[in-house]
């Protein structure tokens, strides 16, 4: 069983090996919800064939990747897991048209729609920083892990 200080585990949203060995979060917790269209493309965005990250300060983010058959696939923020009133994100009521407009806003002042959807998915992401100080664990699970010698390390994985 690996010792550090701190671990990183990177296995999903809803980790298994966090869960398995019984550990609660200690510390800061990011959670955000992608959505992904494979699209045929209208928009009068430069180059959108290239694969491209787009930030802008007052939205979230929008990752293409250019894909077979003329069809891009633009990864689209969606939103952190919680509404305004605290409560989750029901993955289930997002569809394709939500996504659309999640990106329209972020891409603005471009414009995105399509003209033939393929395939489109929810997802589900989240970052988090377990504490474990001096914690032994006497489980088989192996450990998949990121030893740091203080938080600061740590924080330049995410």
């Amino acid at each position: 069983m690996p010792k550090a200080k701190y671990k990183l585990g990177a296995d999903g949203a809803h980790s298994w090996v966090s869960n398995q060995l019984g550990f609660e979060l200690k510390g800061d917790s990011t959670d955000y919800v992608w959505g992904v269209l494979d699209i045929l493309s209208i928009t009068d965005i430069p180059n959108i064939r290239m694969r491209c990250a787009i930030h802008p300060a007052n939205a979230g983010s929008v990752m293409v990747i250019p894909w077979e058959n003329r069809l891009v696939r633009p990864y689209i923020q969606l939103t952190t897991t919680n509404t305004s009133d605290g409560s989750k994100v029901d993955r289930l009521q997002i569809n394709p048209h939500m996504i659309l407009e999640f990106a329209q806003r972020i891409l603005a002042p471009y414009s995105l729609s399509y003209r033939k959807l393929d395939w489109w998915t929810v997802y589900q992401t989240a970052i988090q920083l377990h504490l474990l100080k001096e914690r032994r664990c006497a489980s088989p699970v192996p450990l998949k892990a990121t030893e740091c010698e203080s938080a600061a390390s740590c924080k330049r994985y995410y």
